[in-house]
């Protein structure tokens, strides 16, 4: 075996797990995730990795990153193991004043004819908005009255100010998931795995 491919896989199997998730993108999970894979034998140090793109999945599926944290159905899990964390529904972002900010909830139909950004990296489902990379850059426009979004509610909730956050009843619910590389078969690997299993299962 090459020298450095050697070196790599040993690297890979001893030193720290490399977790990828977008910034505030674990609904507040992750340390629970993080304290019931301490407790087990094999659990090794663990990098936090910062990435607000929607390159995450590809990060797990090219090495860089041994897992991330991912919204489905927004991202794709193509060649990923995953293990659902949490589930939630999606609420439609709009600006003070808006028209349908005082409702309870929405339908998909009431937003017809506004105007929605498409998101870097994330097939475009017909959207003819400005081309966004994450929440922090959606906001503001959202406040000028620009665009409108549907997001996973954790990702957008308590609501940042001249922003309403209304619950849209026919869209269908977002996942957190955890995704490891579904050829990955360290046991390290596999132990977060299951500790994401035991905490999502945990009241």
């Amino acid at each position: 075996m090459d020298v450095a491919v050697q070196r790599t896989r040993q690297a890979a199997e001893t030193g720290p797990l490399r977790l990828a998730m977008k910034p505030g993108g674990d609904a507040g999970l992750l340390s629970a995730l993080l304290a019931e894979y301490a407790k087990t034998p094999q659990a090794r140090h663990v990098d936090i990795m910062f990435h607000p793109g929607s390159e995450r999945a590809d990060l797990v599926r090219d090495g860089r990153a041994d897992a991330a944290l991912l919204y489905a159905p927004f991202e794709d899990l193509t060649g990923l193991t995953t293990q659902t964390l949490h589930v939630e529904d999606r609420v439609a972002v709009l600006p003070e004043g808006h028209r349908l900010a005082e409702r309870s909830s929405i339908r998909s139909a009431d937003l017809d004819g506004e105007t929605f950004p498409r998101w870097r990296g994330i097939s475009n489902d017909g959207s003819d908005g400005p081309e966004l990379n994450d929440v922090a850059e959606l906001i503001p426009l959202v406040r000028l009255g620009r665009v409108v979004a549907v997001l996973p509610r954790s990702l957008v909730t308590p609501a940042s100010p001249g922003t309403i956050c209304v619950p849209v009843a026919d869209a269908g619910p977002s996942c957190i998931v955890l995704g490891c590389n579904e050829h990955d078969h360290r046991d390290s690997v596999a132990v977060l795995m299951a500790a994401a299993a035991t905490a999502s299962s945990t009241p």
